[in-house]
């Protein structure tokens, strides 16, 4: 546990050669802190923002979801990710985007301080909670984009290209989705008049 926390300071004091050394070693204890990291300030973001009486068994199955969630997120998305790098030229491993994507993860941390600033300051509602995301959401970009540039020694509109094919992937497949459910309910609606 001490090698994890080790690296985590090395990751905010050194992040490139911290990184470059992690995806190189295959050192999945990093990427698996960042995702439970995540998964636990998202979980006080919420508690945070909407305080409600929570059981000690719901918060550690919340918890555990969350877990799972992120590391299933982090796995598809590097899947993803690396395809459209490798479709592209560059040269890497998926298991050191996986490793990637779990370290820049620990960047949702930061939504706790936002949280308890917003709470105190009384400065409650959709509008702040989702600008304080978003700007953690840029962060967590950025880094992806420097990490995976340097990690796969390309430039920076493949990163880009990489890191926004699985999200054009998954709108893609929103509207088909969406697209065959309204043509379902037409037909049904037609063979109801008919």
């Amino acid at each position: 546990m001490n090698a994890v926390f080790a690296d985590v300071r090395d990751f905010i004091v050194a992040p490139n050669e911290t990184v470059a050394r992690l995806v190189s070693r295959r050192r999945y204890a990093p990427a698996f802190f960042g995702y439970g990291a995540a998964a636990a300030a998202i979980y006080m973001w919420g508690l945070i923002s909407a305080p409600e009486s929570v059981t000690a068994a719901g918060a550690l199955l919340t918890l555990a979801v969350l877990f799972v969630f992120y590391a299933f997120k982090g796995f598809v998305y590097a899947a993803l990710a690396h395809a459209a790098l490798s479709f592209l030229g560059a040269r890497g491993s998926a298991a050191g985007l996986f490793i990637i994507m779990g370290i820049t993860e620990v960047a949702a941390v930061l939504l706790v301080p936002l949280g308890l600033i917003a709470a105190a300051a009384s400065l409650k509602g959709v509008a702040l909670g989702g600008l304080f995301y978003f700007a953690m959401l840029v962060l967590q970009f950025y880094m992806l984009t420097v990490f995976i540039r340097q990690s796969y020694a390309t430039s920076t509109g493949r990163a880009l290209t990489a890191l926004f094919t699985p999200v054009a992937l998954l709108l893609g497949l929103a509207f088909a989705l969406l697209a065959v459910l309204i043509a379902l309910a037409i037909a049904g609606v037609v063979s109801l008049l008919a």
